[in-house]
């Protein structure tokens, strides 16, 4: 089936598509051309919400801004990608490594200055940066690790360290005693 087209008459110069209904409230004829096509004038910087191919987006409630980058070969199907990451890849000079990440200095995920951007080679050392900055923000010493049991603070000398699924986990010895101490008599007692 051949499909022919009329030219807008904006005077753009596109080709408008046949109208596939008749519809007497739009003046469509069905089979003939459209006068304009549909919302071409309403794209990119002609259209009053136009943010400069700037969108909130990503993570679960929109926290990072994406930006427009049809070119792009790392954009999603509608050509965003993430901002802090295209920023990160301009002060690079460079696309970033396979595994890369980018951390927020100040936490705030929607300011995309160079000066708060860090770009780490893992996510793994990403949580390190994370979990050094609860610490500080409660007060603590980024160089000490929290109890499991007391959940305290305190230096690794004075903390036993043991490993689960890869995790590290540290612990009072006393508040491991105690804990395991009263886990028993729980067993012992049905789980009251």
């Amino acid at each position: 089936m051949d499909i022919s087209y009329g030219y807008c008459h904006c005077g753009c110069g596109g080709k408008a598509p046949l109208a596939p209904t008749t519809n007497r409230n739009r003046g469509w004829v069905k089979g003939e051309p459209l006068r304009y096509i549909h919302n071409h004038h309403c794209r990119g910087g002609n259209n009053n919400k136009w943010k400069g191919g700037k969108k909130s987006g990503g993570g679960s409630g929109g926290e990072y801004y994406l930006v427009k980058c049809p070119e792009d070969l790392k954009s999603n199907k509608n050509g965003y990608r993430y901002e802090h990451v295209v920023v990160a890849e301009r002060v690079l000079g460079k696309p970033l490594p396979s595994g890369a990440v980018v951390h927020h200095v100040n936490g705030d995920t929607k300011d995309n200055r160079p000066e708060n951007l860090v770009i780490c080679q893992d996510g793994s050392y990403h949580s390190l940066l994370h979990a050094r900055a609860r610490i500080i923000r409660n007060g603590g010493n980024p160089n000490h690790r929290r109890c499991r049991y007391c959940h305290k603070y305190d230096s690794l000398e004075n903390l036993k360290t043991y490993f689960c699924k890869g995790r590290a986990t540290h612990y009072h010895n006393e508040c491991n005693t105690v804990y395991h101490r009263e886990r028993k008599r729980m067993l012992r007692n049905g789980g009251r």
